[in-house]
């Protein structure tokens, strides 16, 4: 698995860009907030979560939290 401190970047990554939008997040989106690029976000959304598809499109984050 991802290092936790990576792991917890990305998931305040994905928070902050739900926060005021129900859109998913998608690699590019994510990639943009974290100055990475997509191939990497990608990475590491495929190793943080093994059994979800191996190229995943966007990140859906279901609840409210507002």
């Amino acid at each position: 698995m991802a290092d936790a401190n990576v792991t917890e970047d990305y998931l305040k990554a994905i928070y902050n860009a739900t926060e005021w939008s129900d859109a998913a997040v998608t690699v590019t989106v994510l990639a943009n907030r974290l100055s990475l690029s997509p191939s990497s976000v990608s990475e590491l959304v495929r190793k943080a979560h093994p059994t979800r598809p191996r190229h995943p499109r966007a990140v859906r984050v279901r609840g409210t939290h507002r």
